[in-house]
């Protein structure tokens, strides 16, 4: 007989990786194909820093030894990175960690917890792991709609969440917008900013929400190292936000929770200036091929400010998607975001952006 559990749990399920989770080997295997282009995670098609690589070489061999717990020099890097003091940051094991660790140190149950929709799918899961209730909020033609999620807070609301720029459309706040948002939002409610996308943000009105902080005092910008420093496999993730809501997240933080392989890789991408500007530089090339090229086979598309488009095919994006898996290009279906017509495909180098485009075709032209 199984013990007890939490109630709370009964509205999860296990994160099962589908065919577009799947690793390259993984998916040479079940697809029979050598060659695997995979553009369903969002992942930065150059790799990680050359810097970063040494550094975990390096480091590899202190692996017996306990490392630092509350990563101080890293946390120190970014604090001069982004001119705030260290005590105002907090890492974890990617972007989904700070984001429960802002869940378990904030949500309870009877909370209100106010989501776009659709986004990035941890700020719902979190929310319901705490037994608080997520308020989804629509998006306006795949556009965040700043005053519908204000509208949507209620004396209950704890948080809300904004995914800027937003994964999977790439849609955005224009400044001003998001400058009112933050003025409008009750004292009481926790803003929680996820940047993950913000150095490929070339909009001229785009701007990130670290330099608003002033606007509402319960802001916490959250960002990854696992896109534009291609670490998503080391897992490092952040936040920046006021010194006092740093501290009750740190009480729930597990230590060690980044390990030292991690810590030394993005200390080292850091710095790496050159690498990050080559993967802007690849992302708007690819986004320019992908805008061509979409345009010629009719597809709406909504035009982005991260390393993925949002696709309309008006098909089910299953059965595109197990065929454009035949051809060895993997994508991401928009049913993963209750959004069955929908593609996102993400941004990967030009000879891989023209494949997608001619396994797209190909697979379009047969459908029809």
């Amino acid at each position: 007989m199984l013990p007890p559990h939490r109630p709370e749990i009964e509205n999860l399920r296990p994160f099962l990786p589908g065919l577009p989770d799947k690793t390259i080997p993984e998916l040479q295997e079940i697809l029979g194909r050598e060659k695997i282009i995979k553009l369903s995670f969002n992942e930065n098609p150059l790799g990680p820093s050359p810097l970063a690589r040494r550094a975990v070489r390096e480091a590899a061999a202190r692996m017996n030894l306990y490392h630092d717990p509350i990563s101080t020099r890293l946390r120190s890097a970014l604090a001069e990175q982004n001119r705030v003091d260290p005590e105002e940051i907090i890492v974890g094991n990617g972007a989904d960690d700070v984001v429960s660790i802002i869940a378990q140190a904030f949500f309870q149950p009877g909370d209100e917890v106010v989501i776009p929709d659709p986004t990035f799918g941890s700020y719902r899961s979190s929310a319901l792991l705490m037994g608080a209730a997520p308020v989804l909020v629509n998006l306006k033609d795949f556009a965040i709609d700043a005053l519908a999620l204000l509208d949507a807070l209620s004396p209950r609301s704890k948080a809300i969440f904004l995914c800027h720029p937003n994964n999977p459309t790439g849609t955005y706040l224009p400044t001003e917008d998001l400058q009112q948002f933050l003025k409008a939002l009750p004292e009481h409610v926790l803003a929680i900013v996820d940047e993950a996308y913000v150095d490929y943000a070339t909009a001229p009105d785009y701007t990130s929400a670290l330099p608003l902080r002033s606007l509402h005092q319960a802001l916490l910008v959250v960002r990854t190292f696992s896109k534009i420093h291609g670490l998503a496999a080391a897992r490092v993730g952040y936040a920046i936000g006021p010194r006092d809501i740093i501290e009750l997240m740190s009480r729930v933080r597990l230590p060690f929770n980044l390990n030292y392989l991690g810590q030394s890789a993005a200390l080292a991408a850091l710095g790496d200036l050159a690498h990050q500007e080559k993967g802007r530089r690849i992302n708007e090339e690819g986004k320019a091929i992908l805008y061509r090229g979409l345009k010629e086979l009719g597809l709406r598309f909504w035009p982005t400010q991260s390393n993925f488009i949002w696709v309309y095919t008006g098909q089910d994006s299953w059965e595109l998607t197990l065929k454009m898996a035949q051809k060895g290009i993997i994508v991401r279906p928009g049913a993963t975001f209750r959004r069955p017509e929908y593609l996102r495909l993400s941004i990967g180098l030009p000879g891989q952006n023209r494949l997608l485009l001619k396994a797209l075709e190909n697979v379009l032209a047969r459908r029809v």
